[in-house]
């Protein structure tokens, strides 16, 4: 190898690269997949993780707020980890949008959109008895035509 001209030593700062990088590598945060954000001074996990695939935010251990999966094409904004577990459910895959809650133990109430039967979707907000017919109803659009749906009291 042939010898240079000039010898030349990269530095910034009268510091070396090698020492520059040294000081670089020790402000990054490098746990897991976290996206590390900066105070000023210093770098430190945020509360968003990406793992690749999919884009969460924990807070305290718990994931929650938001769960996009862009691979399963599903996306959760909401607790899903923690206390009731109340969201909104995108699942693009089954092009279904619902409005979930879980009491903690196992127990789902849902209500939602089914897009591919053309059907609204519940679960666990029905009753099997009702009671008479009231003077209220509730107002919806069925394929652009308005509709009224009677209640009945409890």
């Amino acid at each position: 190898m042939p010898t240079p001209l000039f010898p030349f030593v990269w530095s910034y700062n009268n510091q070396t690269i090698e020492v520059l990088a040294n000081d670089i590598a020790g402000l990054m945060v490098n746990t897991d997949t976290f996206i590390p954000v900066s105070n000023g001074t210093t770098f430190t996990d945020s509360t968003i993780i990406d793992t690749g695939d999919t884009l969460i935010t924990r807070h305290n251990n718990f994931d929650t707020g938001i769960n996009m999966n862009y691979t399963a094409r599903k996306f959760v904004f909401g607790a899903q980890q923690i206390g009731n577990r109340t969201n909104v459910n995108i699942n693009d895959s089954s092009s279904k949008v619902s409005l979930e809650s879980t009491n903690g133990i196992g127990s789902v109430d849902a209500f939602g959109v089914d897009a591919v039967n053309d059907t609204l979707f519940s679960q666990g907000v029905t009753a099997v008895t009702a009671g008479a017919p009231i003077a209220k109803f509730l107002k919806i659009v069925v394929d652009g035509l308005p509709q009224r749906i009677q209640l009945l009291d409890v």
